[in-house]
Parts: C-alpha cells; sequence; structure tokens
C-alpha cells in the first residue's frame, strides 16, 4: 500500500487564478504606478509662459549691456533712482549677476513694464546702442506728460531704424500704462535690431 502511494502521480498544482496572492509590497522601479492626467494649458496660458519667457530674454540682453534695471518702479533695488542706474558696466556686472529678476516680488514681464514705464530705460538703451546721447531726457520724471515724453524720445529715435519693426513704435501711452506685451514685444524688436546690424557690421 505505501509503495502505491509513492509511485502515485503527484496532485496537480490549481489554476493560476486560484492561487492566493502575495501581500509583498513591489518595490521594483518598474512597478507600474498611477498615470496622472494634466489637462493641457489653454491658449491664454501658453501666452502668458512665452511672454515671460521673452522677458527674461530681453533682461539679460538688457543686462549685457551693461545697463541697470534698477530703477524708479522697480520691485527691487528700493531707493534706487534714475540717476544712479546710469553707472559703469563694471559696476552694473558686479551687482547684478544671475537671475536677473531674483529679488522681484512681481512676474518678469511686469517687473519689466514697470522698470520702461518712466522712459529712462528705454532712453538709455538707445543711448548705449546709437552711442550717442539723446538730448533733452528727463531723468527724474515726475509726471505723466514727463514719462510720455522720455519716452516718446526714445520711440523716434528708434523709428530712424530701418531695420527696426514698426509694430511697437507708436505706442507711448501703452508703454507708460506699463502694458506687458506692448514692453515685452518693443524690447524684442530692438534686441533683434541690434543683432541685425551686429551681423551687417560682420558682413
Amino acid at each position: 500500500m505505501a509503495k502505491a502511494e509513492a509511485d502515485a502521480p503527484p496532485a496537480p498544482s490549481p489554476p493560476r487564478s486560484q492561487r492566493p496572492r502575495s501581500r509583498t509590497f513591489d518595490s521594483s522601479p518598474n512597478r507600474r504606478r498611477p498615470v496622472r492626467f494634466v489637462p493641457p494649458p489653454s491658449p491664454e496660458e501658453e501666452k502668458r509662459e512665452l511672454r515671460e519667457r521673452e522677458a527674461l530674454r530681453a533682461a539679460r540682453w538688457i543686462q549685457s549691456l551693461g545697463v541697470s534695471l534698477r530703477r524708479a518702479g522697480a520691485s527691487i533695488g528700493a531707493g534706487w533712482s534714475s540717476d544712479d542706474a546710469r553707472v559703469s558696466s563694471t559696476s552694473v556686472s558686479a551687482r547684478e549677476t544671475g537671475d536677473p529678476f531674483a529679488e522681484a516680488t512681481r512676474s518678469p514681464a511686469a517687473e519689466l513694464a514697470a522698470v520702461c514705464a518712466d522712459g529712462t530705460l528705454l532712453c538709455e538703451l538707445v543711448r548705449v546702442l546709437e552711442k550717442k546721447e539723446l538730448v533733452g531726457v528727463t531723468w527724474r520724471p515726475c509726471s505723466n506728460a514727463s514719462r510720455l515724453h522720455n519716452v516718446g524720445k526714445a520711440l523716434a529715435a528708434m523709428r530712424r531704424q530701418p531695420a527696426m519693426s514698426p509694430m511697437h513704435l507708436w505706442c507711448e501711452k501703452d508703454v507708460v500704462a506699463a502694458d506687458e506685451e506692448t514692453v515685452v514685444g518693443l524690447l524684442g524688436d530692438m534686441r533683434a535690431c541690434a543683432a541685425y546690424k551686429r551681423a551687417g557690421r560682420r558682413g
């Protein structure tokens, strides 16, 4: 009897679906994780993100020219005046390194629009790019009239550049009102114009 039991074939294993599941946690990196579906950004959000990236590019370009962003209306460097901003490139590069808006309390586009609103930054950029002083600039504007005067002088000088896009050259009131889209677009056009002229001199 014992020999017959020994010679009997082994009992078949239960089907896979009936086997008890292991409760051990699978810490393998290949373990499947739940998928989170993030809705795509809206066209307005994409436009905003693009404007912020362009503002950062414009700010870094301004710094590369040795022009300070610490001006009246800025949320960084409180207490700086327009006259204090007209310093040498060596002093500027020593104070402003890394992220141009690291100390700002606003978004890059809003900060850039605010520092351009009185026209002094635009006049300073024209002076650096054209290598000549703009006469009659009010470096300490205290009224909207003086701000419009400064912005108008800067835009008038830019209108004399054939390579400059005319899209934002008649938007004095929008610049004084710190319109982000207008200011970021204008600075982008100035940067493109400067790059075009620099490439022409190399050719």
